[in-house]
């Protein structure tokens, strides 16, 4: 284990050890005595400046630490302390002790300390630092994005982050590219899980409207978790197809083949001119590749599963949806295809989708996922969070109910012409049982 010791001053070392040890010198090494009578020997480097230095900027020290056992059959007779060396005989606040100790890190002092790697840099001018408990509330808000720029090992996302490598091909150079595409927001931030995203976010503060407020998760996905916040599974390699990517993932589930028949949906709503219908695998390939956004509109319907990668936006909300679309368009001007999906889109999708078309830019391409959710699901793709049968067939209930009550509630006129169909089918092959159509929706 390690432990992380901030103020060091000339002559003590605060935290579990003992407030005045000894430091013994012996070649390019520190001999430091604990009061149990337990020598260590401590091993100086210079590191640059690390940022737990608030106060003050002085050159950080890594000491390696190695315990030495006293032997059982005689005392340990500690030596006398000798001069404290030049390096050490001014403040330096900010230094690391690297060692052996019984005392466990911080989740704050973990994220400090990588293994062959730099310590993480200080923000630079204009980048605010965010806790995740403020975070996870603006995240509510409208105009606030977070941008994880975690690398494809990932462990986790943040639920509704947008995860850019900061690291591709060539360092920082898509940059350029989120100051366009997050140009309308009023907040980014940026998320990570090393030491890549203070100069991420510095290097985007560079090149951003001075107006919009650039920030850093403080402590980072670690932090978030750590909390308890809502994570989503990981991004796979897009290089992977959907199918292997999921069979890696315990996190990514497939429902068999076969068990999916497509229900008789009399209310479906017609999209407009403007309005492609995709199927899935065009936009799985669409998603994996960052070129499209493809936003989930169900409600508790979402029980039945989670498409990786979707952004949830609620078609039936205590806001009407029809009063969320301008900030929609806002938020996603930059996008160059907009996909919506609902359960089977059918009903939600398609009319959210015209409303959406109405007010983009008529260069924007908005389409809906064919089949919607089930369809990517009978497509074999891969969707997190995968309901039980009996969650899923009360799931698909509700999302059909629900839709009807949107369709009779948005598109009067559709739901008229499907009751008067309905109606026709049912005197024509009624059920033995009941007299009625089995499925009248």
């Amino acid at each position: 284990s390690s432990i992380l010791l901030e103020g060091i001053e000339q002559g003590s070392l605060p935290g579990p050890m003992e407030a005045s040890p000894k430091i013994q010198q012996k070649t390019q090494s520190f001999r430091w005595c604990s009061r149990s009578g337990s020598p260590t020997h401590v091993g100086v480097h210079q590191l640059p400046t690390s940022p737990v230095a608030t106060t003050e900027r002085a050159p950080s020290l890594i000491f390696g630490v190695s315990p030495e056992r006293t032997p059982r059959h005689r005392s340990f007779v500690p030596r006398p302390p000798c001069r404290v060396p030049d390096a050490l005989s001014t403040s330096t606040r900010g230094m690391h002790l690297l060692g052996s100790s019984r005392a466990p890190l911080e989740p704050r002092a973990r994220s400090l300390v990588r293994a062959g790697g730099d310590l993480p840099q200080p923000p630079g001018a204009g980048v605010e630092l965010l806790d995740p408990d403020t975070v996870f509330q603006l995240l509510k808000t409208r105009g606030v994005t977070v941008v994880d720029v975690s690398g494809n090992d990932a462990a986790g996302l943040i639920d509704g982050s947008v995860r850019v490598p900061a690291v591709d091909v060539a360092p920082f150079a898509r940059v350029p590219e989120l100051v366009r595409r997050f140009a309308n927001q009023g907040l980014v931030i940026f998320a990570c899980q090393d030491a890549q995203v203070p100069h991420c976010a510095t290097r985007y503060r560079e090149q951003a409207d001075k107006r919009q407020r650039v920030a850093i998760l403080r402590g980072g996905v670690r932090e978030w978790q750590a909390r308890g916040l809502p994570m989503r599974s990981t991004v796979e390699k897009s290089m992977q197809s959907p199918v292997k990517r999921a069979s890696q993932s315990p996190q990514i589930m497939l429902r068999p083949e076969g068990r999916y028949r497509a229900p008789v949906l009399p209310n479906t709503v017609p999209t407009n001119g403007g309005v492609e219908h995709l199927d899935p695998e065009t936009v799985s390939k669409l998603l994996a590749e960052q070129r499209c956004v493809l936003v989930d509109l169900r409600g508790d319907d979402r029980a039945a599963g989670i498409i990786h990668g979707a952004v949830h936006e609620p078609a039936i909300d205590r806001v009407p949806f029809t009063s969320k679309v301008p900030g929609l368009v806002q938020r996603w001007a930059n996008e160059t295809l907009v996909v919506f999906t609902c359960q089977y889109s059918a009903h939600r999708a398609p009319q959210c989708a015209n409303w959406y078309r109405e007010q983009a830019d008529s260069k924007q391409r908005v389409a809906i996922l064919a089949g919607g959710f089930r369809g990517w699901e009978a497509r074999g793709l891969p969707v997190s969070s995968l309901a039980s049968d009996d969650q899923a067939a009360i799931a698909d209930d509700f999302a059909i109910r629900q839709g009807v009550h949107f369709v009779q509630q948005h598109a009067p006129q559709v739901y008229r012409r499907a009751q008067a169909f309905t109606q026709h089918l049912q005197n024509s092959h009624p059920t033995q049982e009941t007299g009625r159509l089995e499925t009248t929706y």
